[in-house]
């Protein structure tokens, strides 16, 4: 039911079709309808974002532009109002993103710039009266005295948009506009009353136009004059024209060369940079172990000041002890004394009584004394019990370093009797010489100043642990060092990590070194490797026809040659018969692979081609390839030892005899086709051959290649067109696809009746914009040939 009710336009439309004509609407009436109709019959992708539906204006055609404004104001486009952005405002046509561009007859010249332009923008291209549509995507065109349309499905797709299967339907033909027009008759009515009134103006112009036809007749023989002037620098600029082009050609080549160079480069430069990631690795483990080696810095500072504080402690609880020690001395002689006056005045009972209450009060006080210095005992037990206690080794040295105590680490540390240290000298358990630890001591007592050192230490068992010691000297209260304090710190583990980070710096540097030397050797390599190319390259230029003997041989030609590397797999042949001066040869070849390995297969195709046609003597083209596979198989073994890499090629091969204003051709190919055009015809010809390799063997053979001849007569002006699957084979972004053998054959079709270097433009400008955002997949070659 649903489909029923969508063609009942249709239908109404066909109903409507004569009757339409009969009311004698406008060119520009029955345009805008046309319009209108395809607006509301194709689906944009972002149709839901647009506020406004745009349709523009390339160049003069005040009439459509009158008629779109009616529209406008009765007319919506799914919804969506209507602006309409004349030429006037070129620049706005450009800058605003309209659904519809319509490109008068005027602007067709720069009909490709605007398609790559507006494809991308999603929007409708509408020409008038293009005499091709490769560039389109629906183009009106008069039969008779009605407007007609062409559309061009494919340019619609690649720019996003849907069409409508009924605007498909009605594709050359007519829709309903009378119904549209009938709501805008008294808009219509005005301008008509408006064309009368500049009618009026137009006559009374033609008269001054007269008076001044006597001028511009005057002007003629001037302009002739002039003309003849002009036909000369035609001439001379045909002739930079073709040094232009010869120019070009050798810039192309240099362009595609620099590029390959580039890319080169580019890899070697992820290789280097692949090197530094690794260095910037080990530097970053060096800075993980450096940080280690802080934190152990770190806690070690923070025990020295846990000791320096503890030092600070037993100083303080020495130097009360001695005062303590001083007042008992004091009482006790005071207490000798009492007891001699006691006995002196033994016999004076009362003086005796007198001087045992003193006494007892003496010894009250003694005994008080004697409680306190029992506290002042056990604070100083415990600071002793903290730093025996301590992990790190303690020594109580005198002002000269004879050790007077030790703490019990010693025992656990170093694995030495507390006994057999006591008395020694400190020097005596290190393995640094005995003038330097006294230079330490010396410094440490003399300047009154903390001295640290460090020692390779040997413990009891044989084994050696570096030490750091650090000095601190014990100040009393004359100002005098009277003992120092000796502080050991085990910091093999940060040496060790020292050492390491020292090890790996080294490694690094002459990683480095070797990278250095790695990226010269590249270099130089490069250097080399790129010279034997451009020599390859040379020689490979060499077995390829120049531009005079192509010329001296055919009418026009053109060629693009574009090496996937700078040299190629590719390669065109054109050769002229030893007997018969009016035969000549020319092919198309692609051999296996690309870069150099394609390059050395040219090469040995090259040869082999020559020396079965020039040597041998077999002139038809089935024969030459069925001798060319049978070579290569014989030259390369490509058929029984499957171990081997395949090689071969695919070919399309003229052999061309020169008749008066005709061309008699007898061709044959391996899996490339050969196109022509016949100037007046109305399509290309597209002539397939066989669908096998020459040499190549995917599996071994049951029997014999078969190669066909193709006979073909064709009259003076024929272009040909011969290529590789390069071409065909490229992936395009904005297609979502490969070019392939049919969008190819479209171009063709749609170029054919250019001159051929406007053919080269398109060509080449189409292919520019698929490897704007892709990289070239194959050698690509296509040579255009006119007879």
């Amino acid at each position: 039911m649903n489909l029923f009710l969508r063609f009942i336009p249709i239908v109404f439309f066909l109903f409507y079709n004569s009757y339409v004509y009969s009311q004698e609407l406008t060119e520009a009436q029955i345009k805008a309808s046309y319009i209108y109709n395809f607006a509301i019959n194709i689906n944009w992708p972002n149709f839901n974002e647009i506020d406004t539906f745009k349709i523009a204006i390339l160049g003069e055609n005040t009439q459509l532009y009158d008629n779109l404004k009616l529209m406008k104001k009765s007319k919506t486009i799914k919804g969506k109002p209507i602006e309409i952005i004349y030429n006037n405002d070129f620049e706005k046509v450009l800058s605003s993103s309209s659904q519809i561009v319509y490109v008068c007859h005027s602007n067709l010249d720069y009909l490709s710039d605007y398609f790559w332009f507006f494809i991308e923008k999603h929007s409708l291209i509408i020409t008038d009266g293009a005499d091709r549509i490769i560039y389109t995507m629906i183009n009106f065109y008069k039969k008779g005295d009605k407007i007609l349309f062409v559309i061009n499905e494919q340019n619609i797709e690649s720019a996003g948009l849907e069409v409508n299967k009924e605007l498909l339907i009605l594709g050359g033909s007519n829709i309903d506009i009378y119904r549209i027009f009938k709501e805008m008759e008294e808009e219509r009515i005005i301008l008509e009353e408006k064309l009368k009134g500049q009618t009026r103006k137009i006559d009374s112009l033609s008269k001054i136009i007269s008076l001044q036809k006597g001028i511009i007749d005057s002007l003629n023989f001037l302009i002739k004059f002039r003309q003849k002037k002009i036909n000369q620098l035609e001439v001379d600029l045909s002739r930079l024209n073709q040094q232009l082009y010869v120019s070009k050609k050798i810039l192309d080549s240099l362009q595609n060369i620099i590029i390959e160079k580039e890319n080169y480069l580019i890899l070697k430069d992820k290789e280097i940079n692949k090197k530094y990631e690794q260095i910037e690795k080990l530097r970053t483990d060096i800075k993980f172990q450096y940080q280690i080696y802080r934190e152990l810095r770190e806690n070690i500072e923070k025990k020295k000041l846990l000791l320096e504080r503890q030092e600070q402690i037993l100083s303080q609880y020495q130097k009360k002890l001695l005062i303590e020690k001083k007042r008992n001395y004091f009482f006790i002689a005071y207490s000798i004394l009492t007891i001699i006056i006691f006995l002196i005045i033994f016999l004076s009972f009362k003086t005796i009584k007198r001087k045992n209450k003193q006494l007892e009060e003496a010894n009250r006080l003694i005994y008080n004394q004697a409680e306190e210095l029992k506290v002042v005992n056990d604070e100083l037990e415990k600071v002793s019990l903290a730093a025996s206690k301590a992990d790190n080794v303690i020594y109580l040295l005198s002002a000269y370093g004879t050790i007077e105590w030790v703490n019990s680490a010693v025992e656990t540390k170093y694995f030495f009797n507390k006994a057999e240290i006591i008395g020694k000298k400190l020097y005596e358990l290190t393995t640094v010489s005995s003038e330097q630890i006294v230079k330490f001591i010396e410094q440490c007592r003399t300047k009154k100043e903390t001295v640290i050192y460090e020692v390779y230490f040997k413990k009891r068992d044989g084994s050696y642990i570096w030490v750091q010691t650090t000095l601190t000297p014990v100040v009393s209260n004359n100002g005098e060092v009277n003992r120092i304090i000796a502080l050991d710190s085990d910091i093999t583990k940060v040496k060790l990590a020292a050492y390491e980070i020292e090890k790996k710096n080294e490694q690094l540097m002459l990683q480095q070194e070797i990278l250095l030397r790695q990226k010269e050797q590249i270099e130089s390599q490069n250097k080399i490797i790129n010279s034997s190319i451009e020599y390859a390259n040379n020689i490979q230029s060499s077995i390829m026809p120049s531009d005079g003997f192509i010329r001296s041989l055919v009418k026009d030609y053109f060629l693009i040659f574009r090496p996937l590397q700078i040299v190629s797999g590719d390669f065109y042949w054109m050769a002229e018969d030893d007997e018969n001066k009016d035969i000549f040869y020319t092919a198309v070849i692609d051999c296996t692979g690309h870069g150099v390995p394609g390059a050395f297969m040219s090469l040995v195709a090259e040869r082999l081609l020559h020396e079965i046609i020039f040597m041998k003597n077999i002139k038809k083209p089935s024969d030459i390839l069925i001798n060319l596979d049978e070579m290569i198989v014989k030259v390369l073994g490509t058929s029984n030892n499957k171990e081997k890499t395949l090689a071969g090629l695919d070919i399309i091969l003229l052999k061309v005899l020169k008749k008066q204003k005709r061309f008699d051709i007898i061709f044959a190919g391996a899996k490339r086709p050969l196109v022509y055009y016949i100037p007046g015809e109305n399509d290309i010809e597209y002539i397939k051959t066989e669908r096998i390799s020459v040499g190549q063997d995917l599996f071994q053979r049951s029997s014999k290649k078969v190669f066909s001849d193709y006979h073909i007569e064709v009259p003076q002006g024929t272009i040909f067109y011969l290529f590789t699957d390069g071409i065909t084979d490229q992936y395009c972004k904005f297609l979502k696809k490969k070019i392939g053998t049919k969008r190819l054959l479209n171009i063709i079709s749609e170029m054919k009746n250019e001159d051929l270097l406007r053919q080269k433009f398109s060509l080449e400008t189409y292919l520019n914009y698929c490897l704007k955002d892709e990289e070239q997949r194959d050698d690509i070659t296509f040579w255009a040939i006119k007879f």
